[in-house]
């Protein structure tokens, strides 16, 4: 009998693991809360490793892998820090990704990857298979098998339900109401700037490159990385995926500034995209400004502000038809490059198990017990370095 696989979360765990178990033959449907794919901003770049390449490749259509190759960025294998000398931007530190398979604590050497177009990427081909507006409330357990409840009064029935709906999981809140998530008291409040002929008059790209980059204004910091495409994605997307839209035509910085709460003023989180970047305008007006001018020239719809949250370990538990992954389950800090990675991996991993032909419970377990441990893994060693790496370089 084949497989029904219930996912709610159209983020790039959920769809990835989508894609893996389709084309090993097995039924997936994906269910997300957001009314469309562009209803939100969808972030600017992140840090992709061997975790995160691995799972992409194992679970994709190869014409999707090799799209998602072609625009990546350049080699990204330091962390650098930068800071106001005299009046100039300089390089204070550099500190090389020595990060290696089978250490989920340490930063891997990797590549800048454009978040909205991989995940259009994933998007693509499954149209029919992901139900945008399909809020996940609740589930029950029937004699074989799960229902899902959704906030539209529906439901649907499968084998096996996955909670990859984030950091806020209403899959994770019925199934481990124990399981805890804190607070830091940080908040990432960041967007896109479009790499322009001032922009690189500036000197700033030459002087960061596609390293992952610091740097410490007063009590907040704030973060720099280029995304600068191999490939062009309108031509690559033409070339191997046509009819896509890739939704990027133009390399950009991704910024991001990490205030303590206190600095961003109570219901941050209820205000409009134009409100944020102009807050954040205000926020870097003593910086230098080469800063100043990457906020001033961001995409304001692009700006975001999100709490920077960290899931407690939790001790192991039964394994049942409902199960969990990425943010779900051990969301982190993005100081260790690891939150999409491990997102990815678990994805990869479990469509693997799936697919093996052991009883379903045996495959949850084993997926379980290895996404405990080096997810959580990664939670402590990204909260343990967050003061160093995001509040004081």
């Amino acid at each position: 009998m084949t497989l029904r696989v219930i996912i709610a979360g159209a983020g790039l765990g959920g769809l990835t693991l989508a894609h893996g178990l389709r084309r090993a033959g097995m039924e997936a449907a994906v269910y997300e809360r957001d009314p469309a794919p562009d209803s939100r901003a969808q972030g600017a770049r992140f840090h992709i490793d061997d975790r995160g390449k691995h799972a992409l490749h194992a679970c994709l259509p190869p014409a999707h892998a090799e799209l998602f190759e072609a625009t990546l960025g350049h080699d990204s294998r330091a962390l650098k820090v930068i800071g106001d000398v005299n009046g100039r931007l300089e390089l204070l530190a550099t500190n090389s990704f020595d990060g290696e398979d089978g250490r989920p604590d340490a930063v891997r050497p990797g590549h800048p990857v454009s978040r909205q177009l991989l995940r259009r990427i994933l998007l693509n081909g499954m149209e029919d298979h992901v139900r945008f507006g399909r809020e996940f409330v609740r589930f029950e357990y029937l004699g074989q098998g799960v229902r899902a409840y959704f906030a539209d009064g529906g439901h649907a029935d499968g084998d096996l339900l996955v909670g990859a709906d984030g950091i806020g999981s209403a899959v994770r809140r019925q199934l481990l109401p124990h399981a805890e998530v804190i607070d830091t008291g940080a908040r990432w409040l960041g967007g896109k700037t479009p790499i322009t002929v001032e922009i690189t008059g500036t000197g700033i790209i030459d002087l960061i490159g596609s390293s992952f980059t610091i740097t410490e204004l007063d009590d907040l910091g704030m973060i720099l990385a280029a995304m600068q495409f191999k490939e062009p994605p309108l031509s690559a997307a033409a070339r191997l995926l046509p009819g896509l839209e890739p939704g990027e035509a133009t390399d950009f910085l991704m910024w991001a500034l990490i205030p303590p709460n206190d600095r961003l003023g109570a219901g941050f989180q209820t205000l409009g995209t134009t409100r944020l970047w102009e807050r954040a305008r205000e926020l870097v007006e003593p910086a230098h400004p080469t800063l100043r001018l990457v906020v001033e020239q961001a995409w304001p719809e692009q700006t975001l502000c999100l709490p920077l949250g960290a899931s407690m370990p939790v001790e192991p538990w039964q394994p049942s038809a409902v199960t969990l992954l990425g943010d779900a389950i051990h969301a982190m800090p993005p100081n260790r490059g690891s939150g999409a990675n491990t997102a990815l991996q678990d994805a990869g991993r479990l469509c693997r198990y799936l697919v093996d032909e052991r009883p379903l419970l045996d495959a949850v377990a084993t997926y379980e017990e290895e996404m405990r441990r080096d997810g959580f893994e990664a939670v402590n060693a990204s909260v343990s370095a967050m003061g160093e790496f995001l509040l004081r370089g």
